[in-house]
């Protein structure tokens, strides 16, 4: 399926993506499915697959990458849906704090994004990013130019 991806080749890719996801049903294949989407253009399809990555994680990626594609992806919903989940059982892991406390900013909930964000800045006020990140945020000012390659 990647290599239809990567080839510009949508329809295979969902092909291959939609065999994959009967035979076994991951986060890779569902994920995979959303690009292909992606691909084509069709946002709304894109998005609920990658819901469909988010309710399927296995644990086969690694958490934060996870998380990060998600939201380097525009998927905010299934990214907040998603760390909300993870931070049940790891609530003191800070970068899953700081990517979620991103998504909801993006998602247009500025006070609760803040809020954590603010937790994040607190814990460690020595990054700079961080406090970039805090300080735009407070301003209610675009914090996409802090993610131009990564989280």
């Amino acid at each position: 399926g990647n290599n239809y991806l990567e080839r510009g080749d949508a329809d295979q890719a969902i092909e291959h993506f939609k065999n994959s996801t009967n035979i076994a049903p991951d986060e890779y294949s569902w994920f995979g499915m959303a690009m292909a989407y992606d691909l084509k253009n069709d946002k709304g399809t894109a998005q609920k697959y990658y819901m469909e990555a988010a309710n399927n994680y296995t644990g086969k990626w690694l958490l934060e990458d996870f998380a990060t594609n998600l939201i380097t992806h525009h998927a905010y919903n299934a990214a907040d849906e998603f760390l909300k989940r993870q931070l049940k059982d790891k609530p003191d892991n800070m970068l899953l704090v700081y990517m979620d406390s991103v998504a909801l900013y993006k998602l247009g909930n500025k006070d609760e994004a803040l809020t954590l964000m603010k937790g994040v800045f607190d814990a460690d006020p020595a990054n700079n990013v961080k406090r970039a990140v805090y300080d735009a945020m407070s301003r209610g000012e675009s914090i996409d130019n802090f993610f131009q390659n990564r989280i």
